[in-house]
């Protein structure tokens, strides 16, 4: 019996810390959310973020960030973690296909692995994931639905409906 009270002490203490770790990602990336299976998406990450994402056993992040946002500063702090860093700059007004596809390759080659995907907002990270979800046969509305759940904002979800010839 004694034994079976500390096994039920152990999972609680478990399960609290790994709920702790999970609201570290809330508190310490802006707009975090988990999105699909190993995939979640987020805004600026803090110090503390970076930390949070290794302890929680992330292995990628991919920023969407352009270089004179501290491109570079952030890679050096996930590569010093034992993260993956990938740079896949946008500028706001468009998602270049180039993206998408660099995108779709991470993705399929990294199949299993902990990937974050953000930018400062989650608003270039939510188009992005939009535009790659459309590349992979997703319906265009239901792909835009995805973006805005992520923080896309309504000029990339315009630049979508019009390169896709999609009504509001």
């Amino acid at each position: 019996m004694k034994q079976l009270k500390y096994f039920y002490i152990f999972i609680a203490v478990f399960a609290a810390i790994n709920s702790a770790n999970a609201s570290d990602l809330t508190k310490s990336i802006r707009n975090f959310k988990p999105l699909v299976d190993n995939i979640s998406t987020g805004g600026t990450i803090s110090s503390e973020g970076f930390l949070a994402l290794s302890d929680n056993e992330f292995d990628i992040i991919i920023d969407a960030r352009t270089p004179p946002e501290g491109t570079a500063a952030e890679q050096k702090q996930v590569e010093a973690l034992g993260m993956q860093y990938f740079n896949l700059p946008i500028d706001g007004r468009s998602i270049p296909q180039a993206r998408v596809t660099a995108l779709a390759k991470i993705l399929a080659q990294n199949k299993g692995k902990k990937i974050l995907l953000h930018c400062v907002s989650a608003n270039r990270a939510g188009a992005l994931w939009a535009e790659y979800q459309i590349s992979q046969g997703t319906e265009v509305k239901a792909a835009l639905a995805q973006g805005r759940k992520i923080g896309m904002g309504r000029g990339l979800e315009n630049w979508i409906r019009d390169k896709h010839k999609i009504s509001n």
